[in-house]
């Protein structure tokens, strides 16, 4: 589990490293932090053998920002 995590965090650190040179959005950034994390979240979701669907966690959310989901 402990790689897992080492790797979400290389993940994560290096493409920053090299779009340093390059300017981004902050919209960009958060997008590809959000899709690393979900990444990451799947990846949990192997490993500890239990169910996990982003497309159900994405429509929740969704329904929860629109007042649906009360």
């Amino acid at each position: 589990m402990i790689w897992l995590v080492l790797t979400y965090i290389i993940v994560i650190l290096v493409p920053f490293l090299f779009k340093s040179r390059i300017k981004s959005t902050k919209k960009e950034n958060f997008l590809y932090i959000v899709i690393a994390t979900i990444g990451l979240l799947v990846s949990l979701s192997i490993a500890i053998k239990k169910p996990f669907s982003p497309d159900h966690m994405i429509a929740t959310m969704i329904d929860f920002m629109l007042g649906n989901g009360k």
